[in-house]
């Protein structure tokens, strides 16, 4: 994609330790170390994505080392209450600068 927020599908795809391809969009950037939690690859970079599914495909214990890395870094950084964590930490941060 050319623009995405926190995209769902690829939270999902990596807390089930697959490994993931993804445009440098704003969300998959926020996700992925390239070349250890997934690959990144170039807005409308068409050979650069065909490139990364090769690469895949033809390293497939690299491929599992990513995607179990990759699911290393959502299930420790993604767990409820870190997110519970981190809205309560907004809202006190907001709560102090309307103060």
């Amino acid at each position: 994609s050319l623009w995405e927020g926190m995209s769902l599908a690829l939270l999902e795809a990596m807390a089930c330790g697959l490994p993931v391809i993804s445009t440098d969009v704003h969300g998959a950037v926020d996700l992925i170390r390239d070349n250890k939690s997934g690959i990144l690859v170039q807005k409308k970079d068409v050979q650069g994505l065909a490139d990364a599914i090769r690469y895949l495909v033809a390293k497939p214990d690299k491929a599992k080392r990513i995607g179990e890395e990759a699911k290393r870094l959502i299930c420790y950084n993604y767990t409820l209450q870190r997110q519970i964590d981190k809205i309560e930490d907004l809202y006190i941060t907001i709560w102090h600068s309307v103060r």
